[in-house]
């Protein structure tokens, strides 16, 4: 299992999601998917910038995509 990534304003803050090429392509509307979990919208591969991330890199996060696999605590 992954990195648990708390849900919280600090990181809601730091977090880079609404500039990610598959969120904008997705026309996704959330934020912070490796603390919530997958995207409610259908998101469509268009390049990542998680690794990128500051909260990322807080968490020592190895996944790309989380709009689309989910909560980075249950993958792996």
């Amino acid at each position: 299992m992954g990195n648990l990534v708390v849900d919280n304003a600090q990181n809601a803050q730091s977090c880079i999601c609404p500039q990610c090429p598959t969120y904008k392509k997705s026309e996704l509307t959330g934020i912070l998917y490796c603390a919530k979990g997958k995207a409610a919208e259908s998101a469509e591969a268009a390049g990542c910038i998680c690794p990128n991330c500051p909260v990322a890199k807080q968490y020592n996060l190895d996944q790309p995509y989380y709009c689309m696999k989910g909560k980075s605590v249950d993958l792996k």
